[in-house]
């Protein structure tokens, strides 16, 4: 049905999934090229708020742009205060986390960790003591995805401790905090992530928990690798 409607323009947005999660859990998008192929005379607009030089040529590969235009702007964003804390151990990292939730008691609160199992757990354990907490990952059924994901857009979850599965979409103008609770895979998905704070334009907190002598999420997903 597309060929047969009059359409102006294909706007992709988070366009860094069409290289960095399109064959994982975000398959639907390493099959927009289709639309060049059913529309070849539609202009396609990718856009991304964060994307290294190869992810960049990637998407236009991918979406089978021919000599696109590029428009990069710069990163920095004056509301943002960045901070590294560095923990002995998890015991400390969450008591960290606590400190902050008492500090940061309104707008909302992302709180990033590599794995499904850490969401869960650190969900359970901040619930205890706080209100409005839930967790989020890809290996919850869908329903489930969008009933947490609309509890968040609600406020009627107001800390969320999730995988970086949420995160399409997500434009709300009062998270205050965004804490990483594991290291990122990489730079990208920390500068995207830490993105979704302060998009009010008010002063907001990012913090990156580090552990010493914890492995970095690559090493750990290795380690737990059956194969």
């Amino acid at each position: 049905w597309i060929t047969e409607r009059d359409i102006a323009l294909f706007a992709v947005d988070e366009a860094h999934c069409v290289s960095q999660w399109g064959h994982d859990f975000r398959e639907e998008y390493s099959q927009l090229k289709i639309l060049k192929e059913l529309c070849p005379q539609v202009p396609v607009l990718a856009l991304t708020a964060s994307a290294t030089p190869f992810v960049l040529k990637d998407v236009a590969k991918q979406l089978g742009l021919k000599n696109p235009e590029r428009h990069v702007h710069g990163f920095y964003r004056h509301n943002l205060y960045y901070q590294v804390e560095t923990c002995a151990d998890d015991f400390e990292k969450l008591r960290f986390i606590r400190q902050s939730l008492l500090k940061f008691t309104e707008g909302r609160v992302l709180i990033y960790c590599g794995t499904r199992t850490i969401t869960e757990e650190l969900a359970a354990s901040l619930s205890a003591e706080f209100s409005g907490v839930d967790y989020y990952h890809a290996g919850l059924p869908s329903h489930e995805r969008q009933s947490k994901q609309e509890a968040f857009g609600y406020g009627i979850t107001r800390i969320l401790i999730a995988t970086n599965a949420f995160g399409m979409g997500i434009d709300h103008p009062d998270v205050r905090l965004v804490v990483h609770y594991q290291m990122p895979a990489n730079i990208d998905s920390l500068y995207q992530e830490m993105g979704r704070a302060g998009r009010h334009g008010d002063n907001s907190t990012c913090v990156l928990l580090s552990a010493p002598k914890a492995p970095g999420l690559p090493s750990l997903f290795i380690q737990r690798s059956k194969a």
